[in-house]
């Protein structure tokens, strides 16, 4: 609808952002939330496993400090971060990887 970074951008951005949590906002006063009970639970995960497989995808080039092709499909950030693979930038590698195991080292330490 427009280039990106234009300001016309920026404000359907700012626009749809606002669209949202005015819905998210009317949801929750007028308490809706029951309907999620009417969507399996099989649905649900799914869901949401969808949703952490395209977040946690999204984050390799700046887990690598590599940059990656934008891409919405997750076949192709991870051909692109394969093929990207032999040159991380250390550091950032280095501070990502360590920041991941510090958290899996208190998950199991205080579940």
């Amino acid at each position: 609808m427009a280039e990106a970074g234009s300001a016309e951008y920026i404000h359907l951005v700012l626009v749809v952002a606002f669209l949202v949590g005015a819905t998210q906002f009317l949801m929750g006063v007028f308490r809706v939330g029951f309907l999620m009970n009417f969507l399996s639970k099989p649905v649900l995960s799914g869901f949401t496993s969808a949703a952490a497989f395209i977040i946690g995808f999204s984050q390799l080039s700046n887990l690598l400090g590599i940059d990656l092709q934008r891409s919405k499909y997750i076949y192709i950030l991870i051909s692109d971060a394969l093929a990207s693979i032999h040159n991380p930038h250390l550091p950032t590698l280095l501070i990502g990887a360590s920041c991941i195991l510090f958290i899996m080292i208190l998950e199991r330490l205080k579940p």
